[in-house]
């Protein structure tokens, strides 16, 4: 499909701008939806909501036949990351790496007098949309039914456990139903990570093919990565990976001595070399734990602060303005609110 997608349009290989096309309009139309989780108040109503099916097939017609536009591409990547999940988030980045690679120079939105603006919204508005389709969008689960699960869904659930949480949620799944659905599913671990992995590098190579074009003028992928970080820490706690089981040690017998037996002298805890070294023995400390207890909030948290360490305060304040209910949780967590 990428590749049908990246063939030249007869004629004039970019294609025309749709900017003012009426098929963009109409992919702009079927893109709405109303937001869920926004309570109605008296106004009770059937929400609003996408034809994503039909986003795609309208994107992929505008790519084949008119013309070769970046916000198009950007809103069929976040078509694709909708129906197919992190295979739909990978094939949009190849996709727009594809884009890059072929119709730079004369591609839509044009590039006029070296004002690259119009060119890099629409990976500006990616790096922003993205990250709440991966959390609050796409399924942990493999099956329809079971949709609801996504890594907002089981991060609020982990919260409850040490604060207080949306009232909405705690009338609704515990996590004692997620474990459930978890252990019916015990392969499927391995599936998302390949699939995180996949959708990662190639996240990672449009970044690089980005920058080589718009240097200091390329977005920051960075709340992409913590995303991806997230749904990392997420996949540890509910499928941990299986420890690499080791020989048993060979215990050789030794005669009694007579000398007087001598206690045994704990081995001393190193300390952090630098803040580097400091986080990592929390990432460590996160991974032991979520081996011996795969069902306990405290490795989730653990390597969540770990992210947040290695990122500036204003990414920080940033994805956390992001979540609806962000900053209270935090700090109630934090025991200061």
């Amino acid at each position: 499909v990428i590749e049908h997608l990246l063939q030249a349009i007869s004629g004039e290989p970019a294609g025309r701008s749709l900017r003012y096309d009426p098929i963009t309009t109409r992919i702009s139309a079927m893109r709405q939806e109303d937001d869920a989780s926004l309570p109605q108040g008296e106004w009770q109503r059937e929400l609003q909501r996408a034809d994503w099916n039909g986003v795609a097939a309208l994107c992929e017609e505008a790519l084949v036949e008119h013309g070769k536009d970046f916000q198009i591409a950007a809103w069929l990547c976040e078509a694709w990351a909708r129906q197919r999940g992190l295979e739909g988030l990978c094939c949009g980045a190849q996709l727009l790496d594809g884009l890059i690679a072929n119709f730079w120079e004369d591609g839509w939105p044009a590039i006029e007098d070296d004002d690259v603006e119009a060119r890099r919204a629409p990976f500006v508005w990616l790096v922003a949309t993205l990250p709440v389709v991966l959390l609050a969008h796409i399924p942990l689960l493999d099956n329809r039914a079971q949709a609801w699960l996504t890594v907002d869904v089981f991060r609020r659930l982990t919260m409850r456990g040490a604060a207080q949480a949306d009232e909405a949620l705690q009338e609704g799944p515990d996590m004692a139903q997620v474990e459930r659905l978890i252990a019916a599913q015990p392969q499927h671990g391995d599936v998302l990570r390949t699939a995180l992995d996949q959708a990662r590098l190639a996240w990672e190579a449009l970044d690089r093919r980005l920058n080589e074009h718009l240097g200091l003028e390329a977005p920051s992928f960075e709340p992409l990565r913590e995303a991806f970080r997230q749904w990392e820490a997420c996949l540890a706690a509910l499928w941990p990976l299986k420890a690499i089981s080791q020989p048993e040690p060979v215990v050789e017998v030794v005669a009694p001595s007579a000398e007087p037996e001598t206690m045994s002298v704990p081995a001393r805890i190193e300390r952090p070399r630098d803040r580097a070294h400091a986080y990592q023995q929390i990432e460590m400390i996160a991974a032991y734990l979520a081996e011996i207890e795969p069902h306990s909030p405290t490795p989730y948290l653990l390597r969540q602060a770990a992210s947040w360490g290695a990122m500036p305060l204003d990414v920080l304040m940033r994805s956390i303005a992001q979540e609806e209910g962000g900053l209270a949780r935090l700090l109630s967590l934090l025991d200061v609110a």
